[in-house]
């Protein structure tokens, strides 16, 4: 009876139980450790088990997204808090000031980090059957967007390959490329967006390894 609850409550919202499943898997590979930098070029794993105070850094182009908790981060006037609910999306280099503004010890902030190409970016742009919108001219090239059950499970998958790694006939790298180009397409209408407000500027930092996505 219990189980076929749950199985309900997990049909019902979806993005709860893959929220849930993400959660673990990062806490899984992360153990006590606060930060790993994982097999696939880009992508890096966080955890904290208590707020932290504001600090000055750069972000890159790229996805954060936060499995369990939340962080802020301050970009002159504007500020962005992402959470369960948003990743947040970077185009370019940005001088932001960051904190984790939610864990503890019994609930981390638990957060998947992973860095845009901007070739992939531009190339699944180009294709013809995604959809792009016109972007408002005054976008400061940072935002935030929603965590859908189809952007969740593709994070979960990027993970999966972590854990396959060992026993792989394809590279680790050439299967994460597909799970990242999966979530590029998904999301691509919102990095249109931010990357079409700067004129296409993306600068040379962008890393060419793991194909991101958000």
């Amino acid at each position: 009876m219990n189980k076929s609850k749950e199985t309900a409550t997990v049909k019902a919202h979806p993005a709860r139980a893959l929220r849930a499943e993400l959660a673990h898997k990062i806490a899984s590979f992360l153990g006590n450790e606060e930060k790993r930098i994982t097999e696939i070029l880009g992508m890096s794993l966080h955890r904290r088990t208590s707020p932290t105070p504001p600090c000055r850094t750069t972000y890159h182009p790229g996805i954060i997204v936060v499995a369990q908790g939340a962080k802020q981060v301050n970009l002159g006037q504007k500020s962005f808090i992402y959470d369960e609910s948003n990743y947040l999306l970077t185009a370019v280099d940005l001088p932001i000031v960051s904190w984790v503004a939610k864990a503890t010890e019994e609930m981390p902030c638990l957060v998947l980090s992973l860095k845009l190409d901007i070739a992939m970016v531009r190339e699944l742009l180009s294709r013809e059957e995604i959809h792009i919108a016109d972007a408002p001219s005054d976008s400061p090239a940072m935002s935030i967007g929603e965590t859908t059950p189809e952007f969740l499970s593709a994070c979960c998958r990027l993970l999966d390959l972590l854990k396959r790694r060992l026993g792989l006939r394809q590279p680790v790298q050439a299967l994460a490329e597909e799970r990242t180009q999966e979530l590029s397409a998904q999301q691509a209408s919102h990095i249109h967006g931010e990357f079409a407000s700067q004129g296409g500027r993306g600068g040379g930092s962008f890393i060419h390894g793991a194909r991101l996505a958000i």
